[in-house]
């Protein structure tokens, strides 16, 4: 198993599934309900988040960014992402956290090469801790930009020059509200 920082809380993926089984399941859907056609996380079996509703989360928390105002936007979109979660469901906030580090691994690359190696040129050098900021930032940019970069991450340097932020392609913020948004639902300190 590969060792990570995981949104902020988990260092590996069998950790987020262990707080996971603190909450009780969800409702099974009724067969009158029809599913979403899109790949989906089930939490312990059972359907709640897809990647399409993840998507329309990370959009939602994007809207009014103005790349005059690039960081005071940034603060914007963490304060909103909050707010939306927030208002959802503790099992909905929970496959959020797991569609987050879903797209974290999705766009993991090795030192010097594809995305890490962009982000080290960007940013004049990139960590290990630098890379996962790294990445926050592309999924906090939407999916287009998250899912070309994937692809090509040639391209990724004119969403940079175009976003305003120059090097400042780090978003480290950004991946800890959902851990933060669940501590406040559970009223746990501390997410295991």
């Amino acid at each position: 198993m590969r060792w990570r920082r995981f949104c902020g809380q988990f260092q590996t993926t069998d950790q987020l599934d262990e707080f996971l089984t603190k909450f009780p399941r969800p409702q099974q859907p009724t067969p009158e309900e029809s599913l979403p056609a899109s790949p989906s996380i089930h939490c312990r079996g059972e359907l709640v988040m897809d990647a399409t509703r993840f998507w329309e989360i990370v959009a939602e928390s994007k809207v009014g960014f103005d790349t005059e105002h690039y960081q005071s936007s940034r603060h914007e979109q963490v304060r909103r992402l909050h707010q939306l979660l927030s208002s959802l469901p503790i099992e909905e906030v929970l496959s959020f956290l797991k569609l987050f580090g879903a797209r974290m691994d999705e766009a993991y690359s090795r030192p010097r090469e594809g995305l890490w190696a962009v982000a080290f040129d960007l940013g004049g050098g990139c960590s290990e801790d630098g890379f996962d900021d790294f990445r926050c930032w592309l999924i906090s940019m939407g999916r287009e930009v998250f899912e070309a970069a994937v692809r090509d991450p040639e391209t990724v340097y004119e969403v940079a020059e175009h976003m305003g932020g120059g090097d400042d392609v780090f978003f480290e913020e950004f991946q800890y509200v959902p851990s933060q948004v669940l501590r406040q639902m559970t009223g746990e300190e501390e997410c295991r």
